[in-house]
């Protein structure tokens, strides 16, 4: 119901999920996107978004979260007028840099669905805690690497409280 009523707004236009971005963001004065990185996207292209949803970019000055469909029209306005400041955007950048860790997630997913789920095909399956806890020993070097690095972030934060 609310893309028909976003789509039925004037010079507004619904995209095609499979639509170019680098395209879209070209040639576009502002993204409305219910969540994603495309409106993190269009901040690399001085381009100001509107979401419909939390994201963790929503802390962007050129970002507004729209959590009221009414207030729509005046956010559109108000986001046009909006200049992408670079060094806004550095800061969140390295703020995520700083925040974060190397840590294989995809490799640890593929090891959980062939151990649990036949690959990921079969999902209601139950999974025991002694086989969970069995799973958890045989790769726990994975799982102590990702405990370390949390702690080394909490360590981190608590000396600059």
């Amino acid at each position: 119901m609310i893309f028909k009523k976003i789509s039925e707004l004037p010079n507004v236009e619904l995209i095609h999920p499979n639509f170019s971005n680098k395209e879209l963001l070209k040639n576009c004065q502002l993204v409305i996107t219910i969540t994603g990185t495309l409106g993190l996207e269009a901040s690399f292209h001085r381009k100001p978004s509107i979401i419909l949803s939390d994201t963790i970019y929503s802390e962007l000055p050129s970002v507004h979260r729209l959590t009221n469909y009414e207030e729509l029209p005046k956010t559109i306005r108000d986001s046009l007028k909006l200049n992408v400041n670079i060094d806004d955007l550095n800061l969140f950048i390295n703020k995520i840099i700083n925040n974060s860790f190397e840590f294989d997630s995809e490799s640890l997913l593929v090891l959980f669905n062939n151990e649990f789920y036949y690959g990921g095909f079969l999902f209601d399956k139950d999974v025991s805690i002694e086989s969970a806890e069995k799973f958890m020993e045989k790769h726990k070097e994975i799982f102590q690497k990702s405990a370390n690095e949390h702690i080394k972030k909490i360590d981190q934060y608590s000396k600059n409280l």
